[in-house]
């Protein structure tokens, strides 16, 4: 007879593995479910609010973030340039998009988006900076907008 996994609890995963959870409803509307690792790497759930939103527009300096649409559609910006105009690409279910470490990016989710987020390549806890040039040039964008940048 096979051995069965072991459950292991929050709490052992915290002390033992530096993993924690953390569940939040952003500002924006949506909900983000986060396992974290105490490198700063980690996975985010993200399920869309009840209206199509920007996020906040940053920036990390070691991490790349890779972006799997599970369902629907999101826009990415990114801002190679901090001087120059964003590039905006579409990407419907199934995509994949990788961020580049100190090159300011945001994304946007239409109602009823659900993407996957994993962080890696940190080597600090919190490696997170605004970027609210790429924020000015974005969050006045509507979804009608977006969609004209489809791929």
């Amino acid at each position: 007879m096979s051995e069965q996994p072991k459950e292991i609890s929050s709490e052992v995963a915290a002390r033992e593995f530096g993993v924690n959870t953390l569940h939040e409803k952003m500002p924006n509307g949506e909900s983000r479910f986060r396992l974290t690792h105490s490198s700063g790497n980690g996975y985010i759930l993200t399920i869309a609010g009840s209206v199509g939103a920007w996020q906040k527009s940053h920036s990390h300096h070691s991490i790349s973030e890779v972006y799997v649409v599970e369902e629907g559609w999101i826009a990415f910006a990114r801002l190679p340039d901090r001087e120059g105009e964003p590039e905006i690409q579409v990407f419907g279910p199934g995509s994949v998009v990788q961020s580049e470490p100190d090159v300011p990016h945001n994304v946007y989710l239409p109602i009823s988006a659900r993407i996957h987020t994993v962080k890696v390549g940190s080597r600090e806890a919190n490696d997170w900076f605004a970027e609210p040039i790429l924020d000015a040039k974005v969050l006045h964008l509507r979804e009608k907008d977006l969609l004209a940048c489809k791929r």
